[in-house]
This record gives structure tokens, C-alpha cells and sequence, in this order.
């Protein structure tokens, strides 16, 4: 079921992806862009390239801003993952059963 839902918004908003987690965890915490750079220790100009999807974290950076939000970090992986896959043309889930 999650994954028809998945299916459903991403067909309706484009892939999740860090920076929209960020921004979707900036909105529901009705965080300025300027509070949320605070916490994050970023850039203005840094925070918002990472939420329009013109800058990808590394992983570390990834887990460290996790931490930072006190956000699970396994799902923020799991994100990252997908979105380095589609980065590089692979389907996440055909990848996953290989490996």
C-alpha cells in the first residue's frame, strides 16, 4: 500500500527527494528559511539550492543534518539512495534486488 501511495505523489509532485524532505520538514515546522539555515549551520543561498534540488549532499552530510533535526536518519538514507540511483539513470528497487 505504501508503495502505490509513493507511486501516487510522486506521479503528482516528482520524486522525493532531500531537499524536499527538508522543505517539507521546514514548512511543517514553520521554519523561516533563515531559522532553518541557523539550525542547520547553512547557507541561505546553500539551504535553498539543497531543497530545489541544484545541490546533492553526500550521505555524511545527509546524516549529519538528520541529527541536527532530530529526524530519522534511515528514511533521509533510504531518499538519498533512490535519488543518487535516478541521478545516475538506475531504478532503485531493480538495484536493491540485486544486491
Amino acid at each position: 500500500m505504501l508503495k502505490n501511495s509513493k507511486k501516487i505523489v510522486e506521479k503528482l509532485i516528482g520524486p522525493v527527494t532531500v531537499g524536499s524532505l527538508l522543505k517539507g520538514f521546514r514548512m511543517t515546522h514553520e521554519l523561516s528559511l533563515d531559522d532553518m539555515c541557523k539550525k542547520l549551520k547553512l547557507t541561505k543561498p546553500m539551504l535553498q539550492r539543497i531543497e530545489s534540488g541544484k545541490h546533492h549532499l553526500t550521505l555524511k552530510e545527509v546524516v549529519s543534518i538528520t541529527k541536527k533535526l532530530d529526524e530519522p536518519k534511515h528514511v533521509y538514507a533510504r531518499v538519498w539512495c533512490e535519488e543518487q540511483a535516478r541521478l545516475v539513470g538506475l531504478d532503485f528497487d531493480d538495484l536493491i534486488k540485486v544486491i
